[in-house]
């Protein structure tokens, strides 16, 4: 091996990568320099080879290629990260304003935000301020927060809000007003700064942009602060008067603000923004919560749109039902119910659907509401909700049955018999456990619902809870009406329950005392049944005839009457 290579020796202090230089030249790589002679390419090296040899070039390639650096999927991008920054500019020369809102509106997250609150917060103005609640509350919004960053906006904000109040005699009504809407998207309610953003606004709302007298009023409205009556017709009329420039989220903004604080709007005003919410929609497009805003704004109001636009509402909102969340889900079809009407069957496969995936979501309260809604808007056919959703509110009702409160309990086993969805008996049986031990505290109304629910699923509570709602119906007999005792024996007698005659006798004599001829024939009549019931099964126990009472089931027109008047099926 040592006689196939060359040796080149350098005098006259030649570095080798001269050498090498070279080495690597043409005349050299072929060859045609004789033994013992003097290198033409360097004077000061002598090239000794072997006659008649020759070097071929070669290239080493290795075989396994070692990268300088990662892939861009892989390499750490750190100005996307939320990490602190270090900015060098100087409070007080021209640039700082522009370099401090360019800082505020590009920072990556809360920590990064945090950290350029804390350096130079006292420096800054409210337009500064008003932008990073803004960013705040957008963040808090969207949503996916690492516990961080969650720590870190919670106390950005009120770092935020403290620098607000201290600069907010030198701020514009516009700009306050944007704060205070910030303020309301972080859950903070500054009773000082609503008041003065109402006071200072009130001759300058027709100069307010759009979205900035929207959130305004959302911001006014989500804090229920009073507001004198002067500053909401104002509001209104301002609206109003420009009305093409406001956007669908705009629309349902102020919609909802004036519901929250009570103001009823003509009629008139009513249906301009009606009409302009639906172009809006249909036009420019508008997201999914602003139709659930609109909805419970309209429904609060007790207002009463047309049929052909609440199918065209609720077909643009079946388009964007995916984006609802499962407290959202719940007031959609709650104020469906409340505004008379019956959503189509394509709105009714939607809603169940995402109803279902929603389902481990739903706290106790939007749960109630949820099924409720769909039993009072008649949502689907009867006895025609999907087997999924059913599986699935069962399941999930089964877990909170122990928050419920009693009114609660009372509207979901309703709701489920409206439905015709029918528990099994260890969905029963845990009801029951939960029932017994909160129906003492049980408003009457709440004791009906029950009573008929159990009727129409052919259900015979156990006898502590009859007990019970018994005693609370003696105690309640002045108060309550007519039609309740008419379905509340009507229900009793279908399931063949029979409350003791000491009881049986003190509402009847309570009955005669409270109620008019019409209404107590019905309940005469009823408690003359509950009676002959009750005497047949102790002749029974005693060896006399046993007679079926569980065929036709009348209804009297007391019975019948709050049926119809409750919404039941």
């Amino acid at each position: 091996m040592l006689n196939h290579t060359l040796r080149a020796t350098c005098f006259n202090a030649c570095s080798s990568r001269q050498i090498q230089m070279h080495a690597r030249t043409p005349a050299f790589m072929h060859g045609t320099w004789v033994h013992g002679r003097i290198s033409p390419a360097h004077p000061g090296c002598i090239v000794q080879r072997r006659p008649f040899m020759t070097i071929q070039a070669a290239r080493h390639v290795p075989l396994v290629k070692i990268r300088e650096k990662l892939p861009s999927k892989l390499r750490r991008k750190p100005k996307y990260q939320d990490e602190p920054r270090v900015i060098r500019v100087m409070p007080g020369t021209p640039e700082f304003p522009g370099r401090m809102l360019v800082e505020v509106n590009s920072a990556n997250g809360p920590r990064a935000l945090e950290a350029l609150i804390d350096q130079w917060g006292p420096q800054l103005p409210v337009q500064h301020v008003t932008a990073a609640l803004s960013r705040l509350a957008g963040w808090s919004s969207a949503g996916g927060l690492t516990p961080q960053q969650e720590r870190s906006l919670s106390r950005c904000a009120q770092r935020c809000k403290l620098l607000l109040g201290q600069v907010v005699g030198e701020g514009e009504p516009l700009e306050l007003a944007r704060a205070a809407y910030s303020l309301y998207r972080l859950g903070d309610y500054d009773e000082g700064l609503l008041s003065d953003v109402a006071a200072r606004s009130l001759p300058r709302l027709g100069s307010f942009a759009p979205d900035a007298l929207a959130g305004l009023v959302a911001a006014l409205g989500g804090a229920r602060h009073p507001v004198p009556g002067v500053w909401l017709e104002r509001a209104c009329l301002e609206v109003y008067a420009r009305l093409p420039r406001y956007s669908a989220q705009d629309l349902a903004s102020v919609v909802y603000g004036l519901a929250r604080l009570g103001h009823q709007p003509s009629e008139a005003w009513l249906a301009g923004v009606l009409s302009r919410f639906r172009e809006a929609a249909s036009v420019a497009g508008a997201n999914a919560p602003s139709f659930v805003k609109l909805i419970w704004g309209l429904a609060t109001m007790e207002a009463r749109p047309s049929f052909n636009w609440m199918a065209a509402f609720l077909g643009e909102a079946r388009a964007r039902i995916d984006g609802l969340r499962a407290r959202e889900l719940a007031t959609l079809v709650w104020a469906s119910a409340k505004l008379g009407h019956t959503p189509d069957p394509l709105f009714a496969d939607s809603w169940y659907r995402c109803a279902t995936r929603a389902a481990p979501n739903f706290t106790p309260a939007a749960l109630v509401e949820a099924i409720a809604g769909a039993a009072r808007c008649r949502l689907g056919a009867p006895g025609a909700a999907p087997a999924k959703w059913v599986a699935a509110m069962l399941a999930r009702t089964r877990e909170l049955l122990p928050q419920l409160s009693a009114t609660q309990q009372a509207r979901l086993l309703w709701s489920f018999a409206v439905l015709r969805v029918a528990p099994d008996e260890l969905w029963m049986d845990a009801y029951m456990e939960a029932s017994e031990a909160s129906v003492a505290t049980a408003p009457t109304e709440a004791l009906v619902d029950a009573a008929w629910a159990f009727a129409r699923l052919r259900y015979q509570p156990s006898e502590a809870w009859v007990e019970a709602a018994c005693a609370k119906v003696t105690a309640s007999l002045p108060g309550i009406t007519a039609p309740q005792l008419g379905v509340l024996l009507w229900s009793w007698r279908s399931v063949q329950l029979d409350p003791p005659l000491p009881w049986l006798a003190a509402w009847e004599q309570a009955a005669g005392q409270a109620y008019g001829r019409a209404a107590l024939k019905d309940v005469a009549a009823l408690l003359e049944q509950l009676q002959q019931q009750q005497g047949v099964r102790q002749s029974a126990s005693e060896g006399g005839p046993v007679l079926d009472n569980r065929g036709a089931l009348p209804q009297p027109a007391a019975a019948a009457g709050a049926a119809a008047g409750r919404g039941r099926g």
